[in-house]
């Protein structure tokens, strides 16, 4: 039961979340989490390792022993490669192109559509067509609400 209910919290994590256990090894994690296992592994294990140890924030949150092994939670920050980690597993979610998941990552970085546009290197009309199917595909109606939905999930 625990097990089902680690798995359920995990999935609405937005950020790369991971459970780890007292010899480091990873347990379970969520989409971004794999996302990021995927694209950027030394240094996602890296940084669970130096949270682990206490070296950088935010520090692993202890869970209570499962069959007789510590186990701890670590969420990554969601910035750099976990953003993208994070965008990437909602591109699957939501049938998102890869040129729409980029946008995405751009609006939730703050950046305007020319800002987008220059960055992607297509015109500012090419990045409205994006973010008009992004909208649609995730059914959020602003910029403001598109940020908002995308750090809640």
């Amino acid at each position: 039961m625990l097990d089902a209910a680690l798995g359920a919290a995990l999935g609405l994590a937005p950020a790369p979340a991971f459970v780890i256990d007292d010899q480091l090894r990873i347990v379970k994690t969520n989409e971004p989490g794999r996302q990021l296992l995927k694209d950027q592994p030394e240094e996602t294990r890296a940084a669970l390792s130096s949270r682990i140890n206490g070296r950088a924030e935010p520090q692993a949150t202890p869970l209570s022993r499962v069959g007789g092994h510590g186990h701890f939670l670590i969420s990554l920050p969601l910035d750099g490669p976990a953003l993208q980690a994070a965008a990437a597993a909602l591109r699957v979610q939501h049938q998102l192109t890869k040129r729409q998941t980029e946008a995405l990552a751009l609006v939730v970085q703050g950046q305007s559509n020319r800002e987008i546009s220059d960055e992607l290197g297509c015109s500012l009309r090419t990045v409205e067509i994006h973010l008009s199917a992004v909208f649609r595909k995730t059914g959020q109606a602003s910029r403001t609400k598109l940020v908002m939905w995308f750090y809640r999930r």
